[in-house]
C-alpha cells in the first residue's frame, strides 16, 4: 500500500501504522493478487498488532485460478496508542504478484469509536 490518499495523523511509514489515538479502529483491506493456483490453495491476510495476528481473512481458489481477490474487513477493533499495525499476506499460488490497479488493492483504518 505504497500510494496514500488520506493519512490525517501521519501515522501510516513504511507499511506500518502507529496508532495515534486510543480507541476502537475499523479496518478494510482487499488486494488482488495474480498468480496460478490449484483447487484449494489459499491467500490469506492477516492484521498483526505488535507482531501478533489478531484477525485472519482467507480466500480459496476453485481451480486454476490465476487472479484471486483477498481482504478483510473488521470493525471495532480495540487498539492503544502506540501500538504498531501491519497487514500482511501470504499466497499458496506460483509466482505470484500484486495486481496493478489500485482499485483492487486498498487499505483503510479509520477510529471509530473513543474509549
Amino acid at each position: 500500500f505504497g500510494t496514500k490518499v488520506k493519512d490525517s495523523h501521519n501515522a501510516y511509514v513504511a507499511g506500518t501504522y502507529v496508532v495515534p489515538v486510543t480507541g476502537g479502529y475499523d479496518f478494510a483491506c482487499e488486494v488482488f493478487i495474480n498468480g496460478t493456483f490449484a483447487t484449494n490453495q489459499n491467500s490469506q491476510m492477516g492484521i498483526y498488532v505488535n507482531g501478533t495476528q489478531v484477525y485472519c481473512g482467507i480466500r480459496y481458489a476453485s481451480g486454476a485460478t490465476i487472479y484471486l481477490p483477498v481482504g478483510i474487513h473488521v470493525l471495532n477493533v480495540p487498539l492503544v496508542a502506540g501500538q504498531s499495525v501491519e497487514i500482511r499476506v501470504y499466497t499458496e499460488g506460483s509466482a505470484p504478484f500484486y495486481g496493478a490497479s489500485s482499485a483492487f488493492n486498498y487499505l483503510m483504518i479509520t477510529r471509530s469509536t473513543s474509549v
